[in-house]
């Protein structure tokens, strides 16, 4: 009997290589249409940012009215002046929040009309992404705006095999509810791991550096890899049935990044709770209730 991959086994380059053919030779992904890949590729640095942005999240009319509803909650605009255009928008905002706010609307739209599970992982991502940017705030060497990208698109392998081979990601999330380790049921599935396979359609969408990066494994340890995952992994744990299961997830956690992240049980259980509260604005600007999502209670059982 062969036994099974190691977490760190190179992927079948022949598998990867037709799979990751199909997806970008074929029809268009749903949630990454040629304005949405230049918005995830936009550099801030860029001079012309500003003017890119304007003209590519104002080209659809539905977009940009979505856009500046939420800019103009509560959460986003605390003055009595509201934002009436794009470009004031990104006066009070920034470029990049404007940025992520369109990237954001733009996946969950397109994901709401497929499969459920395509759904629940673009929700996930939202979550993460928010959970991401929290963190941010307390690593002084980490942008927030790109910890959100980054942490909105760190799952990126497996949206796109769901979405390309859905009886694939349901066999991989069986071996995972089994005990496998995700990588392991990812390689023993389809011959490559998630990461592969967002780093081989990450480099031929150009995406930005910045999000490149938390697929490579040479970068593993970098502060902002780690934090992504982290937020990722902290999101699915929260999304688990049980309490119990909860606990044990966050536990595990903690001890693999925790340390790293400078981050103890009572701090996540604030980190939680804030994006939870952040995001709130956005899922009911898009009539998306919390109460549907099935997330557990704001807080949690801190460390006494």
């Amino acid at each position: 009997m062969t036994p099974p991959p190691s977490q760190g086994a190179k992927p079948a380059q022949g598998k990867l290589a037709l799979y990751a053919e199909g997806l970008l030779n074929g029809s268009e992904l749903p949630m990454f249409s040629s304005q949405l890949l230049q918005l995830l590729g936009l550099p801030l640095d860029d001079p012309s940012a500003p003017r890119k942005i304007i003209e590519l999240v104002g080209d659809d009319y539905a977009l940009t009215c979505k856009v500046l509803r939420i800019a103009n909650s509560f959460h986003y605009n605390r003055s009595n002046r509201p934002i009436e255009n794009l470009t004031h928008a990104m006066v009070v905002l920034g470029m990049g929040t404007v940025r992520n706010l369109a990237s954001t609307l733009g996946c969950f739209e397109a994901s709401a009309n497929r499969s459920p599970r395509l759904r629940d992982l673009m929700i996930r991502s939202m979550i993460s992404a928010q959970v991401a940017e929290v963190i941010a705030e307390g690593i002084t060497e980490i942008d927030r705006e790109v910890a959100y990208l980054a942490g909105m698109l760190q799952n990126l392998g497996e949206v796109l095999v769901a979405h390309r081979t859905p009886d694939s990601h349901l066999a991989i999330v069986q071996r995972i509810d089994a005990g496998c380790a995700r990588d392991m049921a990812s390689m023993m599935e389809v011959g490559f791991t998630y990461d592969h396979l967002a780093r081989l359609v990450g480099r031929e969408w150009k995406l930005s550096p910045s999000v490149y990066s938390v697929w490579d494994q040479s970068r593993s340890t970098a502060t902002l890899t780690q934090l992504v995952r982290f937020a990722n992994e902290l999101t699915r744990v929260m999304l688990l049935g049980s309490e119990a299961n909860r606990e044990a997830g966050l536990s595990l956690l903690l001890m693999r990044h925790g340390s790293a992240l400078r981050l103890n049980q009572e701090e996540v259980a604030d980190v939680w709770g804030r994006a939870i509260a952040d995001i709130r604005s956005t899922f009911e600007a898009l009539g998306v209730p919390l109460a549907s999502l099935g997330l557990p209670p704001v807080s949690m059982k801190k460390a006494s």
